[in-house]
């Protein structure tokens, strides 16, 4: 084990440890998805310490993708008040209505709402959806989040941003 160094699996053609100067980067626990082997667990270490690690599951689907599903709800996705050093709002309580009885499929409601200084949700309103009889249920959703709010120029501050209600099996 030297320093760049980079170990393959060479029948699946996937990096399982990759070394950079003080950089580990380690792959394992692959699974085919169609004809490409993606690693279940990644983990980089620095200096020793391990500092990220991820566990994924990915499932191919099967039949149509609507392709706004990979496209941001709005431009406004990425938009931070003009300020010194801002530290975005952060989901801390962000429950999701009770799942159906109909499968597994899940359905998304963008819900553009304003999150204020103290963390809490207001003004809500329906970004896009496919199906406006959950309309209703996604804004009451919204409204019982909690989130860390915005910093900005080291004090909370409020922002607004579109949240994402998922539905499963309905």
């Amino acid at each position: 084990m030297q320093s760049n160094e980079i170990c393959v699996d060479t029948e699946r053609g996937s990096v399982i440890r990759w070394q950079v100067g003080d950089e580990v980067f380690e792959n394992a626990s692959y699974f085919k998805v169609g004809p490409l082997w993606e690693p279940g667990q990644i983990r980089r270490y620095k200096n020793g310490q391990l500092n990220l690690e991820i566990e994924q599951h990915i499932e191919l689907i099967n039949g149509e993708i609507d392709p706004q599903l990979f496209s941001p709800p709005t431009g406004k996705w990425n938009h931070f008040e003009p300020c010194k050093n801002p530290r975005p709002a952060i989901g801390i309580s962000t429950p999701m209505p009770l799942p159906g009885t109909n499968g597994k499929a899940i359905v998304d409601v963008v819900v553009h709402a304003f999150v204020w200084q103290d963390g809490t949700v207001g003004m809500p309103e329906i970004a896009s959806s496919p199906r406006p009889e959950l309309n209703n249920e996604a804004l009451k959703t919204v409204l019982t989040w909690k989130f860390v709010p915005l910093i900005c120029n080291d004090r909370e501050a409020g922002t607004d941003l579109d949240l994402t209600v998922h539905f499963q099996g309905r």
